[in-house]
């Protein structure tokens, strides 16, 4: 009598849910039977699991495939340019130096050493595999940025008005800056900035802000 024959003469049918029960878990899995658990009871969680797990990967790459045709010079190119897709991501705020891109600035970095015709980060050209490494180091902050889900999701337009603002408010030079206090008397009054950042991490400086000042109460 074969091993299969022997499993299901030990196996009833469960009138409740119609699932197969079996009193030896290690057969039920070596014949790939629904997953069970310690209780020898199928084991719907692990089922979820690995259906999510399933799912996830196949989101992962429908985005990195758009991610990919969205950083090409030209739709018909066979590779896509980091340039761009740096670029993609700071007009939604998200900046080079931001802490969650750095495994991505990193392995570019890699790319740039062991390459001597590429000079700079800002210009190397990927193949779709080499640009799935790249992207999937940060997936999740790079989807979440090009999937309009950060709180702004239109920040190029929001940055263009904080500029109107800057610009309007940068005429006027009235008023003067307190005396009483060493740290604001000695003040360049000429310098003026704006530097702003969202709770989701999307930047945006503009004007003098590169520049040393004393922040007072």
């Amino acid at each position: 009598m074969s091993d299969q024959a022997i499993l299901v003469g030990h196996c009833d049918l469960m009138k409740k849910n119609h699932f197969m029960r079996c009193d030896s878990m290690k057969n039920m899995s070596r014949y790939n039977m629904m997953p069970v658990s310690k209780e020898g009871q199928p084991d719907e969680n692990d089922d979820r699991s690995r259906k999510k797990s399933l799912l996830t990967d196949l989101e992962s790459k429908v985005l990195e495939s758009e991610f990919f045709n969205l950083s090409k010079k030209n739709p018909t190119d066979l590779k896509a340019n980091s340039g761009i897709l740096l670029r993609e991501l700071r007009k939604l705020g998200i900046l080079y130096d931001d802490p969650r891109l750095q495994p991505l600035i990193y392995a570019l970095g890699e790319i740039k050493e062991k390459d001597d015709t590429v000079f700079s980060i800002n210009n190397i050209n990927l193949e779709f595999g080499e640009f799935c490494n790249v992207v999937g180091k940060c997936l999740v902050v790079i989807s979440t940025a090009f999937k309009g889900q950060l709180v702004i999701p239109e920040f190029e337009t929001f940055c263009k008005d904080i500029t109107e603002i800057y610009n309007k408010c940068k005429t006027n030079t009235s008023g003067s800056p307190a005396g009483y206090i060493p740290q604001l008397a000695r003040g360049d009054p000429g310098k003026w900035g704006v530097s702003l950042c969202t709770i989701d991490g999307q930047r945006f400086s503009i004007g003098d802000v590169e520049e040393p000042f004393t922040i007072q109460s």
